[in-house]
């Protein structure tokens, strides 16, 4: 469910940028295909969501480092309005602790034992192959 919100989000954001004439791309939107992949029990989809999940909890990290390089505050942009500034440290410190929290718990839901099952993985299979 996480899946198909996150990409209405973006979904609703290029829909947004497209009202004002402008072209934004955000592959989040593929989100939703992942989460529709993951009602119906696609292994393949659930192979898709763990790679999106390892670069999340990859590229916070490699985000948090970059602020590094950045004068002054964050500006804080909703729908394309600047909407106040942030201190660059707080507000990276904790966007980044709360999207890697996100991630590495949907990984965790996704590599558990019965969820692995409900996918038709037994954690066997490495095994049987002759």
């Amino acid at each position: 469910m996480i899946f198909i919100v996150g990409g209405l989000w973006a979904a609703f954001e290029i829909f947004v940028a497209l009202i004002k004439y402008q072209i934004y791309l955000n592959f989040d939107a593929l989100q939703i295909l992942i989460g529709a992949g993951l009602f119906r029990r696609s292994r393949g989809w659930r192979t898709c969501a763990l790679v999106v999940l390892w670069i999340k909890m990859i590229s916070g990290p490699i985000g948090l480092a970059l602020l590094a390089f950045v004068d002054g505050p964050l500006e804080v942009n909703l729908f394309g309005k600047t909407v106040g500034y942030a201190s660059k440290w707080m507000a990276g410190i904790a966007l980044a602790t709360f999207w890697f929290t996100l991630a590495f718990w949907q990984y965790w839901v996704l590599t558990r034992p019965n969820v692995r099952q409900i996918f038709g993985i037994d954690g066997k299979q490495g095994s049987q192959l002759v």
